[in-house]
């Protein structure tokens, strides 16, 4: 009688999908990474963990490429950084994020997205899944399913080929960083100006006909007078087109004028 109950239970687990699925270890909480120190994961072959639950393959993969780790954990005194990976499912397909029931809760579900966690010093991953999950609606109680959790060992296959590096070493090496960039937007910026403004003798002739992107729409219009003051235009605005000059006119537009910057505006040719 005990045998037959024993087999039973397993071919109603066996039939039953994944909200069956046993609850994790709690783990502590993921923990942002300062920009400066944040570090750069290169991973040269795909990596695998993959386990079971009773006859289910579970596991998840990490493709090869180059990865941005921004957050890290706390794991037996030693820190991780949380690669994001796919997560294989019992029907065989890999995903980013998935749902699955709560056994406790009617119509509550919660959706769990899977990290790599790999040692910070030492650059190799640990043989355990790192999950996060959150509730898919409010009818999940927090209480139900530990927000942050590892899932039990697994086998680790190609767990040796990740490189971590850093590409700052202090935070005023980034902030540089950081300025150099917005110099060189602003640079752009000037130079974008400086060839808009060699046109504006020609943008400022009457009856010029003149262009202005604003997002997806051009503005069109003609120069009808400029100020002898200031070098503005003053511009008949007669249509307005989405996707370009040769776009669908917009339904709503009404004419208007304005006066602005000629350098504001492109040649309509």
């Amino acid at each position: 009688m005990k045998i037959r109950w024993i087999a039973l239970s397993v071919l109603i687990f066996a039939v039953i999908p994944e909200r069956l699925y046993a609850l994790p270890e709690k783990s502590n909480t993921p923990e942002s990474i300062e920009p400066w120190n944040q570090l750069t994961a290169t991973v040269n072959d795909n990596v695998y963990l993959s386990w079971k639950f009773l006859v289910f393959p579970l596991g998840i993969r990490v493709s090869k490429g180059e990865y941005k780790i921004s957050q890290e954990v706390i794991i037996d005194d030693k820190r991780y950084g949380l690669i994001p990976a796919m997560t294989l499912r019992p029907n065989g397909s890999y995903v980013w994020q998935y749902s699955y029931e709560s056994t406790f809760v009617q119509n509550c579900f919660y959706n769990t997205t899977s990290f790599l966690a790999v040692d910070i010093a030492t650059g190799l991953p640990l043989n355990r899944a790192f999950e996060i999950k959150k509730p898919g609606n409010s009818y999940c109680s927090k209480d139900i399913a530990f927000p942050y959790a590892l899932e039990k060992p697994a086998k680790l296959d190609n767990g040796s080929g990740i490189v971590l590096t850093k590409q700052f070493q202090s935070e005023s090496e980034y902030l540089a960083h950081l300025q150099d960039i917005k110099n060189r937007q602003e640079n752009a910026k000037k130079e974008q100006y400086k060839l808009k403004a060699a046109n504006n003798d020609s943008k400022r002739k009457i009856g010029a006909r003149v262009c202005k992107q604003v997002g997806s729409i051009v503005y069109i219009g003609f120069t009808e007078n400029t100020s002898p003051d200031n070098g503005k235009i003053q511009v008949r605005i007669s249509d307005a087109r989405f996707g370009g000059k040769d776009g669908s006119s917009e339904s709503n537009f009404k004419e208007s004028i304005i006066w602005e910057d000629p350098t504001l505006w492109d040649l309509c040719e």
